[in-house]
């Protein structure tokens, strides 16, 4: 058997635009579908200071 017939009959239905035919719009799908529902994690309170290693004399790098 050689599936390639379908495979070809399949690619064309899903990419008319390769054979010649007008590209199929994608449809418009609500962003709570299309991404879900979950919400963000909230940030943390909590943080590790930063070690001075090696430079005792060195300084953090303010904005």
């Amino acid at each position: 058997m050689d599936a390639s017939h379908m495979i070809n009959r399949c690619f064309r239905h899903q990419h008319p635009e390769a054979y010649g035919s007008l590209e199929v719009s994608e449809p418009s799908i609500p962003a709570e579908l299309r991404y879900g529902r979950d919400r963000l994690p909230d940030a943390s309170q909590e943080y590790l200071v930063e070690e001075v290693v090696g430079r005792p004399d060195a300084r953090p790098i303010s904005d």
